[in-house]
């Protein structure tokens, strides 16, 4: 299961920024994306970018099967709205019957999705339909101040429950901006 990953991988906890780099490098050296530390010229001891190449190397080597994808403007449609269909695809797998049963929130046991867009990366934890048949990704931004939302959400007991999901929201009027995406996923389990 995912949650066994975690602890079987980071025996000590979650490693810091320097042990990941060391960690990409290691990957690189055991040829899991070698092409990564041409490109980047190396990342450790560095304020350089991890992108989806460097991840999906880390997490290769660490034996964790992961299967990146790319979605790029074309003709036909927006990167956006492909990358937010596939995510709506890979969530509707897990909850099969998610249009028919009425509930309003279906927990899954699937791992998040790196996600990354021109100069940023964030992870999906979720995908939001309204009534109104609109779709939020919902995701954790390591660029957006969590807590402090959390203390404005206890300043008002009042609030609508949908208002808490709100610093976790990424609508389709930011992505739209990009013509290119990258998600990498992550499978249930690793390599044995």
């Amino acid at each position: 299961m995912a949650t066994e990953i975690g602890p079987r991988v980071f025996p000590e906890g979650l490693p810091n920024i320097f042990q990941l780099q060391d960690q990409i490098e290691d990957a690189w050296d055991n040829g899991y994306n070698s092409r990564g530390r041409e490109e980047t010229g190396g990342i450790k001891g560095t304020r350089k970018f991890i992108g989806t190449q460097e991840a999906q190397a880390l997490f290769s080597n660490l034996n964790i099967k992961c299967s990146p994808r790319r979605f790029q403007d074309s003709k036909e449609r927006p990167a956006f709205e492909q990358v937010v269909d596939d995510i709506d695809s890979y969530f509707q797998r897990s909850c099969p019957s998610i249009e028919e049963d009425g509930t309003k929130v279906h927990s899954t046991m699937l791992p998040p999705i790196y996600f990354q867009r021109p100069g940023h990366s964030s992870v999906i934890i979720g995908l939001e339909k309204t009534v109104q048949n609109e779709r939020h990704l919902l995701i954790f931004d390591p660029g957006h101040r969590y807590q402090d939302a959390t203390h404005s959400l206890q300043a008002f007991s009042q609030r609508r429950k949908q208002d808490t999901l709100e610093p976790y929201r990424l609508r389709f009027e930011k992505l739209r901006k990009y013509d290119t995406f990258e998600l990498l996923y992550l499978t249930l389990g690793a390599e044995d």
